[in-house]
């Protein structure tokens, strides 16, 4: 049987939309795709399933970028996010579950030479509904949407930098659909992402950008309670506005190598997930990220059997 895929996100994300905002790096919301919205196999859809997922995230970046060419050092040395998100879902029925999930940042920090901005705290709630739309399980192929909304759990502030910041302060909406192919004979899954996240004003009249990811991801069985998955994400962020102004220092695009090995033991899973950066285009001049680490923790079972 086709073992469950955990993948990231983040996103961003991520839940992530990923926000590049001033300095490139990931901004306030920073709501990481925890599982890829549950790539799951066909034989999962089944009513009463629950899943809890636990994910952590690191992300660093040091460089700047102009366009697509480095330009080394600038006003920020580095930055540094970590960051934690609860998810729980559960199938009411065959073919809809409903998603939600809590954000937290234990610490953010922006250093500038001489002094460092750190924050942290709360970042949003984030609640997604997800329908399949169609399902061939001797096929193995299924194709499920989903849309919800991003509740912040923190206001936005004017003394810490938007980078910086814990959350946007600001309602969002998000959009996705998933369409899996799966290979039983030869153990190889495929899938195809993609995602949207809008963001409203926060009530200092700030709007992060909308963003748009799109995943291919291949899966394969190493052994039973092994699997091993690669993801090319490409990110695209259109830029932040200020009381109706664009920063013309904030949105981008990525594209980015995310391999990840899940080990499997009955009804829980742990993913190590590592993320690299193998294209960045920035509009203006901004703080360009580095690597990212991740993992995520899951657990699934049926709660009505």
């Amino acid at each position: 049987m086709f073992k469950y895929i955990l993948t990231v996100m983040l996103m961003f994300m991520l839940s992530f939309d990923f926000l590049f905002s001033q300095c490139g790096c990931p901004g306030a919301s920073n709501a990481v795709i925890t599982s890829i919205t549950d790539v799951n196999p066909v034989e999962y859809y089944k009513t009463g399933n629950m899943k809890v997922n636990l994910h952590y995230r690191y992300i660093y970046g040091d460089k700047y970028y102009h366009d697509d060419i480095g330009v080394g050092a600038g006003k920020i040395k580095y930055f540094k996010t970590n960051y934690m998100s609860l998810l729980i879902g559960y199938n009411v029925f065959d073919n809809l579950s409903f998603d939600a999930e809590v954000g937290y940042h234990p610490y953010k920090i922006q250093d500038f030479y001489y002094y460092r901005t750190t924050a942290s705290g709360l970042s949003h709630t984030q609640l997604m509904a997800k329908y399949n739309i169609y399902r061939n399980a001797s096929a193995a192929f299924d194709f499920t949407v989903g849309a919800g909304g991003r509740i912040p759990l923190n206001e936005a502030d004017t003394i810490l930098p938007q980078n910086v910041q814990p959350s946007t302060g600001a309602l969002g909406a998000i959009g996705q659909s998933v369409i899996y192919k799966g290979f039983r004979e030869a153990g190889l899954n495929l899938i195809l992402f993609n995602r949207f996240d809008y963001n409203a004003k926060n009530k200092y009249n700030y709007q992060y950008g909308k963003s748009f990811i799109t995943s291919l991801i291949t899966s394969k069985e190493i052994f039973d309670f092994l699997r091993g998955t690669l993801e090319i994400r490409h990110e695209y962020r259109s830029q932040d506005k200020s009381s109706g102004e664009v920063n013309e220092d904030s949105g981008g695009n990525s594209v980015v190598l995310s391999p990840q090995v899940t080990c499997i033991a009955g009804n829980l899973r742990i993913t190590a997930i590592g993320e690299y950066p193998v294209y960045q285009y920035y509009y203006g001049y901004q703080l360009g990220k580095g690597f990212s680490a991740a993992m995520n923790i899951s657990w699934q079972m049926n709660i009505l059997r």
